[in-house]
């Protein structure tokens, strides 16, 4: 069983990224001579296309383990997971709870998973990792977590 999904920034923003960038040409394309506005077109649309790509993160569980952006850990060290209830998710967006927990977050994501870990010798006691599908993502971490644990010598 496996869960992917790359978490990319919602249309709205893309459409706003391209209505400044179309903004900066235009004013490029009234004070500036041709050249100048088509290496500022390029430039531009590059720079935006970029860091909206940057601010995507994948969220990977599969046989290996579970990867949330840039972070790995494996089955080994996961003890459990949790899907978030909307003032849970609200108390952690304030900084409220949590604040040793390792976190991949989005501003356009307000669904959140709690990974429990087990590893004593990592300094965050959990993950919270934004998605836009909790429950599937619990399912899976679940899945093979059992699968881990029955698998394992007693």
């Amino acid at each position: 069983m496996i869960h992917r999904e790359r978490l990319t920034v919602p249309w709205l923003w893309v459409l706003l990224a391209a209505g400044v960038v179309a903004s900066l040409v235009l004013t490029c394309l009234v004070v500036t001579p041709g050249w100048v506005t088509v290496v500022v077109t390029v430039l531009s649309t590059s720079v935006t296309a970029v860091l909206l790509w940057q601010h995507s993160a994948p969220v990977v569980a599969d046989e290996h383990g579970l990867r949330a952006g840039r972070a790995r850990v494996e089955w080994d060290w996961v003890a459990s997971a949790r899907v978030l209830t909307a003032e849970e998710v609200q108390d952690r967006l304030r900084g409220r709870a949590d604040v040793g927990c390792w976190r991949l977050q989005r501003p356009y994501l307000d669904r959140l998973v709690r990974v429990e870990l087990s590893d004593p010798a990592d300094p965050h006691p959990a993950w919270l990792v934004a998605t836009r599908r909790p429950e599937a993502l619990v399912e899976t971490i679940r899945h093979h977590l059992s699968t881990t644990r029955a698998g394992a010598p007693a």
